[in-house]
């Protein structure tokens, strides 16, 4: 009984809520309104995304969500290119400010 108090009240009061607090915080504040942008049909971008992949390559997937992630990520990303394997090169880009940096990274 009490499980299902805290689930109802997590989806009824608590994610609505932080959604209007986001929206809300969004008309003040560029990089979480360019945050929810970001987010926006985020999940079938992925499996479009996901079905336009060769699957006759390597895939190697890297998923930084901040940039000290994306730094730690570097070294590898960078041997794999010194060693020339077959990898296909997917950049899922995003408007934040790590997905610049990637960007910027990758075209060395």
């Amino acid at each position: 009984m009490i499980k299902i108090f805290w689930f109802l009240f997590y989806n009824i009061f608590v994610v609505p809520s932080l959604y209007l607090l986001l929206r809300f915080a969004g008309m003040f504040n560029s990089k979480v309104r360019r945050g929810i942008q970001g987010r926006k049909r985020v999940y079938e971008k992925l499996i479009l995304d996901a079905a336009a992949i060769d699957k006759s390559k390597r895939l190697v997937w890297f998923h930084s969500s901040s940039l000290g992630e994306f730094e730690q990520a570097k070294p590898i990303i960078e041997r794999l290119k010194k060693e020339k394997t077959e990898i296909t090169n997917e950049l899922k880009r995003d408007k934040t400010s790590i997905g610049k940096k990637i960007v910027e990274f990758l075209k060395k």
